[in-house]
């Protein structure tokens, strides 16, 4: 079960965080995802909807 906020964090590599199969409660969950000098992909099941505010320094996230 996904928690209603979690932090995820990649220094110097890339991270997955694969949420098809993932079981989520509440409305609304919180990822704060920091990557420094890698990338953090996050996957979702179909329909969910994603809203992103991001602080970046040398590239811009994609959705």
């Amino acid at each position: 079960m996904v928690p209603a906020r979690l932090a995820v964090r990649s220094v110097l590599g890339d991270c997955h965080l694969e949420m098809q199969d993932a079981v989520i409660r509440q409305r609304l969950t919180v990822i704060d995802a920091t990557a420094k000098l890698g990338s953090i992909t996050i996957f979702v099941p179909d329909g969910v909807e994603v809203r992103t505010i991001s602080i970046q320094w040398l590239w811009r996230p994609t959705v």
